[in-house]
């Protein structure tokens, strides 16, 4: 991921390369054992012959989420879907300011919860999502602050710190970002709420001169 302005280096290697790794079981998918599909639109790789058979993306043009819904039809086809990295032959700029970063993911992060599975207890899920995602990046630092269990809050933060700073090295993304796990994890829930919120008052989402219901 190729980051430049400081909102792309808060939160698209955060959203892109860390969440994944916590949130979807890339092995179970990779197996076929997964109820969960992810997929990463910058670069997907498929034997054209089994696009054109499943629809290419005229299959799914009304989607907003299109790589999660294009990687959903290829697995309930029985195929495999599978990360690979490749970091040293592909790269790919995703935003350019502030309100492309903030109107891309607030745009997709509900939509891409509900796009990788296939149970229709997504309220269930999104509900269990939020709960585990605020234990983990909010929960420990309100203790921190409020001088609860601070020993417990500074191991979970820790674990947290570690865990993304093994990510960036593998990645070899700039040990800065590591830093900013904690604005980035805070960001991240601001544009969840951004997103219920429009979808609570029905709004548009124009998205590249499509317009869809939030």
């Amino acid at each position: 991921q190729r980051t430049v302005t400081w909102s792309e280096s808060l939160l698209v290697s955060f959203v892109l390369d860390f969440l994944p790794l916590i949130g979807v079981n890339l092995r179970a998918m990779w197996s076929g054992d997964s109820r969960s599909v992810a997929a990463n639109g910058q670069y997907l790789l498929v034997r054209a012959s089994r696009y054109r058979s499943l629809g290419g993306h005229r299959a799914i043009r009304a989607e907003m989420v299109d790589d999660f819904a294009l990687a959903r039809r290829f697995q309930v086809c029985g195929y495999k879907i599978a990360f690979v990295d490749g970091r040293e032959i592909v790269q790919c700029r995703m935003y350019r300011n502030v309100r492309e970063v903030w109107e891309g993911f607030s745009k997709n992060l509900l939509l891409g919860l509900e796009t990788a599975t296939r149970e229709r207890r997504f309220a269930w899920r999104g509900a269990l999502f939020i709960w585990c995602f605020a234990c983990l990046f909010v929960t420990p630092f309100y203790h921190l602050a409020q001088g609860g269990v601070r020993w417990l809050a500074l191991i979970e933060i820790g674990w947290l710190l570690l865990l993304r700073g093994w990510v960036s090295a593998h990645l070899k993304r700039p040990s800065a970002e590591t830093a900013t796990t904690p604005f980035a994890g805070w960001m991240v829930m601001a544009l969840g709420i951004t997103a219920l919120y429009r979808r609570w008052r029905g709004r548009e989402i124009r998205w590249k001169g499509r317009v869809y219901r939030g």
